[in-house]
């Protein structure tokens, strides 16, 4: 087993399809107790986590010919996407849908609470999901979505619940370094209130858990 660096978009069955190894056996493995406790979710890891995994070894390969004709069958494994769609407090309910990206067209519509479910290959990173008759469109980035332990993955969370203002636009520039922290801090203090927490401002662990409970994830 040897040391892997986990980067932005990475989650567990991505890599093991990636690296040849299996999910369950790598992630069980006593080299990766520690980050087991840290992170209980294996498909959503953070950036700079170490996961200890199989060196990579070559395959034995199959015997061709020159001019000859062959004929292989792979299976790609899928992930589970489950995202329920509100603006304003309304849901996307019963919602025709188009997703595209690096796979075949998938067309639907979602449930009556605007939920969009689906089973996407699981190298797939970002796809397009369009509403047509809403004319909104959303680029869904597979395995992005960082824990709540870390703040990244609290940012996300706030942005996808319509907390975080949109500085760039506002400012017209990239934000300093402070006023990303007075964003977060204010986008911290509005979710708390909303959700009958004491209004710190602060990410103790039950702002935290009321983040994932409100997000679903």
């Amino acid at each position: 087993m040897v040391p892997y660096v986990v980067r932005a978009g990475d989650h567990l069955e991505r890599l093991a399809f990636q690296g040849g190894f299996d999910a369950s056996a790598v992630w069980n493995d006593e080299l990766n107790a520690a980050l087991r406790e840290r992170r209980p979710n294996p498909q959503m890891l953070a950036p700079g986590d170490i996961l200890f995994v199989p060196e990579a070894a070559s395959g034995p390969g199959v015997a061709v010919s020159p001019g000859g004709t062959y004929c292989f069958t792979a299976r790609v494994p899928t992930v589970h996407v489950r995202i329920a769609f509100r603006s304003e407090g309304r849901a996307y309910a019963n919602e025709p849908y188009r997703l595209t990206g690096n796979m075949p067209p998938l067309e639907g519509t979602t449930d009556g609470e605007g939920l969009f479910e689906a089973e996407l290959p699981v190298h797939i990173a970002e796809v397009n999901l369009t509403f047509p008759a809403l004319h909104l469109s959303h680029v869904l980035r597979i395995g992005h979505l960082d824990p709540v332990e870390v703040d990244t993955g609290v940012e996300a969370r706030l942005r996808h619940l319509g907390y975080m203002l949109p500085l760039r636009e506002w400012l017209g520039h990239a934000p300093t370094e402070c006023e990303a922290s007075l964003r977060l801090s204010l986008a911290v203090r509005a979710f708390q209130f909303d959700h009958g927490l004491s209004v710190t401002g602060t990410l103790d662990p039950a702002t935290r858990s009321a983040l994932v409970r409100a997000h679903g994830t």
